[in-house]
């Protein structure tokens, strides 16, 4: 496990969509977090059960404050702890 933290997690519709999926096209639900350092787009996020593997990580207006996290969801996916 990287970090354990705080966080806003958003399914994408409509232009929200459209917009996210010209950077990354299978993107699904958007991720805000407080900004840390180390955070990678090959990373995974688990959510009470769920999992999201984040496709790309944007830092708003390089200020370093929060983090957007583009990801997809896994179907399916069975919790288990990462290592």
């Amino acid at each position: 496990m990287f970090a354990a933290a705080w966080a806003r997690i958003e399914a994408l519709s409509g232009r929200e969509l459209i917009a996210a999926q010209q950077k990354v096209s299978d993107v699904t639900h958007k991720i805000t977090i407080r900004y840390q350092e180390g955070i990678l787009a090959s990373m995974n996020v688990w959510y009470d059960g769920r999992q999201f593997q984040i496709q790309a990580v944007e830092n708003p207006e390089e200020r370093n404050r929060y983090l957007f996290l583009l990801c997809v969801e896994r179907a399916n996916s069975a919790y288990e702890t990462p290592a």
